[in-house]
């Protein structure tokens, strides 16, 4: 399966590197990167930044995924590439108004659909895919895991405004809800759970960029560990790396 998909899908491939770089490299770019993550205080950057058992090591990018395989495991995705410049979310406005919000870029549509792909070949198993109601993150789902997802409100980006109902801490309370939530799920596979910077990196610690994917593993009493973290071009890499051992395998 994964010989074929980059046998046939090297076009697709290229334009989408194409459209990343093009993209990434934008001063616009990188100011929206960090539109969703606030900057960490002092207290922030020491402790908090690190996995949430400091006994259990970050593991490489390679290592995860390996992991992943067997099932298991949570994959906090933050939404893919969003338009720069971005209109500001209107949070009056109910959370599936698109019109109202910051959405996918077409590279984020693009690269959606190639992370989905990559995911699959790479042998990832899904049981289960749970997002934030915002357009980005829908979209992002359903691009990169097909129309199967559910969504919850607790994963929705915080309200920044001056009078928000909803604080980034409240935020990131609600998000760890979700997670502490899944250890009866994880024996069927993965689950997939779709939000934004801002949550994430307050719940978990992982600092994302748009389109990472986080890994978090449950311990015996329930608790949140961070694993590390990779991009979907590290999945195609790690594809071309399990190829490449292949085809130095002596024939039997």
């Amino acid at each position: 399966m994964a010989h074929n998909l980059f046998a046939t899908g090297n076009a697709a491939l290229i334009f989408a590197a194409s459209a990343f770089y093009a993209v990434q490299s934008t001063p616009a770019y990188a100011h929206a990167q960090q539109s969703e993550v606030p900057t960490p205080t002092a207290a922030e950057a020491g402790p908090a930044a690190a996995p949430a058992n400091p006994a259990m090591p970050l593991y490489t990018s390679f290592e995860v995924i390996e992991k992943l395989r067997e099932g298991g495991y949570i994959m906090l995705i933050r939404h893919e590439r969003t338009e720069v410049p971005s209109r500001a979310d209107d949070y009056t406005r109910p959370p599936a108004e698109c019109r109202a919000q910051r959405n996918l870029s077409v590279a984020g549509v693009v690269s959606s659909h190639e992370t989905g792909t990559l995911i699959r070949a790479a042998g990832i198993p899904i049981a289960r895919v749970i997002t934030s109601p915002m357009c980005r993150a829908t979209e992002t789902a359903r691009y990169m895991f097909g129309a199967e997802y559910e969504t919850d409100n607790r994963l929705m980006h915080h309200d920044p405004g001056a009078q928000s109902k909803r604080p980034l801490d409240q935020a990131a309370r609600e998000t760890s809800e979700v997670i502490d939530e899944l250890a009866p799920v994880l024996a069927d596979g993965n689950v997939a759970l779709i939000s934004h910077g801002g949550n994430i990196f307050k719940s978990t610690g992982l600092r994302l960029t748009e389109g990472e994917i986080g890994v978090l593993q449950l311990d015996e009493q329930g608790k949140a560990i961070a694993m590390g973290q990779f991009t979907g071009s590290t999945l195609g890499f790690y594809i071309r790396m399990k190829q490449a051992e292949e085809a130095s395998e002596p024939a039997e």
